[in-house]
């Protein structure tokens, strides 16, 4: 009898343990957490974020991951990026999200649910990851490409990068500047195609000789690559070859032939009494954006274009008249009736009238319907091997208005896409699917609206603009080179509808165009750089009016001063002031822009000329919307917004 009762009781207890578990662990586990490139993401920029699964049970795992920004207590910041995944018992998966980081405190949480749950049940994974860290202006943005069972090669003052890693999808490539290759990666087509479309768009590849001392092959698209010469283009990308083997590659080495960026010219001594001069001559901060966070920036510009004008005339003459049927209108009624079902109907029947009435004047205000105000960011990207046309790389910011509350879809048109809500003070009730078809679902409450970045793409060339001469010197008194001819073939559809002006170095140049040519003017003064990313020099969008420069000279900038006018932003120019200062932003990102100290210092290449056309929003740039949750096809009404094309020539 004693040894029954302790037996029975331990039989229990375990009965009960299965039947009542505390708590199921859960099913899935976070083995390893890899940002961006060689460990560091790239603020501001669509980043590659890879996570290895481990499946540790026996059972298969079928359901969603879903990543999202949290803030400091756990609370989600911005749309849940979801993406689906099957793991087989006992296995392990990479799942690769993309990302826009915005500063390296932010934490980013993430959920691993089976089908059948939810968050929070037991069951689901909820892990915290390791915080970004983020490139700054001193990071070159090289890495050393390994295989996935190399775990010696090394490359003295690079960081090592698993190949595996390597995104699929060209959109999510741009914080990478240059890439050192020993061997020719293991690849499926989506890889090959994504890095051949990043080194046409602009990167950097060193070949060093393989492990055995042999030039390195390469198979399928990246077949290019094969060119014996020591220096060779592809599209505006480099590719350099060196007769060194990865061991045998010394720091120095390093530091002057593969860690500065081949696509630019190296800075020479007049470019450093240029920098001393204007940097003299210019204040601790002379814009007040942080270039790494433009979408912190110009989403919230975009937000306060749509202005309601409301007939506030009628507004007011209806609440009047709603505050006397109250008193004494419902009074004297049920005083006359003597019976509250005759007062309380009487009551909500002039509630509900009159809130119709000022519902519906309100939504007049509004236009009675969606609204969009963007502005797109499109790279003309030259044809690539093989290939006869040109793509073009957009990225776009967007903000969509809503009258009627409910579930929305956005999407940009285009194979593939990648979406981020692009701010960490707000949770946002949707779901961001990236890649094919790509989407942001987002519960949108009436009269409110969502805003969103999306980058994407397509292999569609940009408007044909030709570069028919160029030529380029130094000025006379040794301080820095100019463009001394420009002459460049426009299409007709970019003609009268388009502000055109050229970069080279550190000066811009309005164009003038005549019939089919632009030009620039051999007799007016350049426009520093400088001078046009602060808001100066002239107006980019509709009939804007700047300042041509800063006020005083020297030191007296005075850049508290607004260089539009002292308009403020209650005047009917508040679209067109919004959509020039974003243009300027966007430009300044085109051309490397990330440090608000050094905007007098930045410089394009000097043999190199890039060309804008800032246009009224294209056709083929309008935001893709629809009520519901299935990815739409036709673009939203009443759309506003601008289109800036940038096209680079070399000297």
């Amino acid at each position: 009898m004693t040894l029954r009762r302790p037996l029975a009781a331990l039989l229990l207890a375990a009965l009960a343990c299965g039947l009542f578990p505390a708590g199921a662990a859960a099913q899935v586990t976070v083995r390893q957490v890899d940002w961006g490139f060689g460990g560091k993401a790239t603020p501001g920029q669509f980043t590659p974020v890879s996570i290895l699964l481990d499946n540790p049970t026996n059972d298969t795992f079928d359901g969603v991951v879903n990543l999202y920004r949290a803030n400091f207590v756990g609370e989600r910041r911005g749309a849940v990026l979801t993406e689906p995944v099957f793991l087989s018992a006992f296995a392990s998966r990479r799942v690769q999200f993309y990302v826009i980081p915005l500063d390296g405190g932010e934490s980013w949480r993430l959920e691993a649910i089976p089908d059948g749950l939810a968050a929070g049940d037991d069951g689901v994974l909820t892990a915290t990851l390791p915080r970004p860290g983020l490139t700054d202006s001193g990071d070159a943005g090289v890495v050393f490409l390994t295989g996935p069972d190399d775990f010696t090669a090394r490359v003295p003052g690079l960081p090592r990068m698993d190949e595996t890693l390597f995104p699929p999808r060209p959109e999510a490539t741009e914080g990478l500047r240059g890439v050192v290759l020993d061997h020719a990666p293991n690849w499926a087509d989506a890889q090959q195609n994504s890095f051949m479309a990043w080194l046409n768009a602009g990167g950097a590849v060193h070949l060093l000789t393989a492990p055995d001392g042999s030039p390195v092959r390469f198979r399928g698209a990246m077949t290019p690559l094969n060119d014996p010469t020591s220096r060779f283009a592809v599209g505006r990308g480099a590719v350099l070859r060196h007769a060194q083997k990865a061991g045998a590659v010394a720091k120095p080495f390093v530091d002057r032939t593969l860690l500065p960026d081949p696509s630019f010219a190296r800075m020479t001594a007049e470019d450093l009494t240029f920098e001393q001069r204007r940097e003299q001559q210019t204040g601790a901060y002379p814009v007040s954006y942080q270039p790494t966070r433009l979408e912190e920036e110009i989403l919230p510009t975009l937000r306060r274009m749509v202005r309601p004008e409301h007939n506030w005339g009628l507004i007011h003459i209806l609440c009047l008249a709603y505050v006397a049927a109250l008193f004494p209108g419902v009074f004297l009624v049920g005083r006359e009736r003597r019976g509250y079902p005759a007062t309380l109907g009487l009551l909500i029947a002039v509630t509900l009238t009159f809130g119709i009435a000022l519902r519906t004047v309100g939504r007049r205000g509004y236009g009675e319907s969606l609204s969009v105000r963007t502005t797109a960011l499109v790279r003309a990207l030259p044809p690539g091997p093989g290939s006869e046309k040109g793509a073009t790389e957009v990225t776009q910011w967007a903000d969509a208005f809503v009258t009627d509350g409910g579930d929305y879809t956005f999407a940009v048109a285009g194979p593939a896409s990648l979406y981020s809500t692009g701010q960490a003070s707000e949770p946002v009730k949707g779901t961001i699917r990236n890649g094919v078809d790509g989407s942001l679902t987002a519960d949108v409450p009436p009269f409110s609206s969502r805003a969103f970045v999306a980058k994407v793409r397509r292999e569609e060339p940009a408007p044909a603009v030709e570069l028919l001469a160029g030529s380029s010197g130094a000025t006379t008194d040794g301080t820095g080179v100019r463009l001394t001819g420009l002459r460049l073939k426009v299409p007709p559809e970019l003609v009268g509808r388009a502000k055109l002006f050229a970069v080279h170095h550190r000066h811009v140049y309005p164009l003038n165009v005549s019939g089919g040519t632009a030009a620039i003017n051999p007799n007016a003064d350049p426009i520093p750089l400088g001078n046009l990313l602060a808001g100066y020099g002239f107006g980019l969008v509709g009939n804007v009016t700047v300042q041509a420069a800063p006020y005083g000279e020297g030191n007296q900038y005075n850049y508290g001063m607004d260089p539009y006018q002292q308009y403020g932003w209650e005047d009917a120019e508040l679209t067109d002031r919004g959509l020039d200062l974003a243009a300027r932003q966007l430009i300044g990102r085109d051309l490397g822009f990330e440090n608000p100290r050094q905007l007098y210092r930045l410089s394009a290449p000097a043999d190199r000329v890039r060309i804008y056309a800032v246009t009224p929003l294209r056709d083929e740039h309008r935001i893709l919307g629809a009520a519901g949750r299935e990815r739409p096809t036709e673009p939203l009404p009443n759309q506003n917004g601008t289109t800036i094309l940038s096209y680079e020539f070399p000297l």
